[in-house]
């Protein structure tokens, strides 16, 4: 024979409320804890530092005929070249007229890549879609798709999450 539940007191309900409540501030309290040690793991910004502007795109010819090379365009819309092609720095990026259109302007005084774009441009399917010598600009369609790499001086770069160049 089973016995029958019996119904809870007023006394044994206040306490299962308090255990709840015990329960729910140690897990605040561990929270707390981890974001304060958290924080403290970060190295400090030296005073007056400006902080560095967010990585928009990363495009990355990965190592094959020369050392692994990237273009970083970060959000106050410079491009700056890492692993190779540093005499293009610095340059500078904007979108075109759709978001799709990728629009890298060449800094440095090196002689711009005539030849290469000249030649790009008759490769199918194409990777630059035009390009301005006097204004050292190179246009790209880059709609994320199908078309997921940039032609630079002959070399295919591919959009990556990371800069692998050193």
């Amino acid at each position: 024979m089973t016995a029958a539940p019996r119904p809870a007191s007023a006394t044994s309900t206040a306490l299962d409320r308090v255990e709840s409540n015990v329960r729910r501030l140690r897990v605040i309290g561990i929270a707390a804890v981890g974001i304060v040690l958290a924080s403290c793991a970060l190295p400090p910004r030296p005073a007056g530092a400006p902080a560095l502007p967010a990585v928009v795109q990363i495009w990355e010819y990965p190592a094959g005929d020369m050392p692994t090379m990237c273009v970083v365009l970060t959000a106050d819309g410079v491009a700056t070249f890492r692993g190779g092609f540093q005499f293009f720095n610095p340059g500078s990026w904007r979108a075109g007229n759709t978001p799709q259109t990728l629009i890298i302007t060449l800094g440095g005084d090196t002689e711009f890549p005539t030849q290469a774009a000249v030649q790009e441009l008759r490769a199918r399917p194409p990777a630059l879609r035009r390009f301005d010598a006097a204004r050292r600009e190179l246009k790209f369609a880059v709609d994320g798709g199908k078309q997921r790499r940039i032609a630079i001086g002959g070399f295919y770069f591919y959009r990556s999450s990371t800069c692998g160049a050193a």
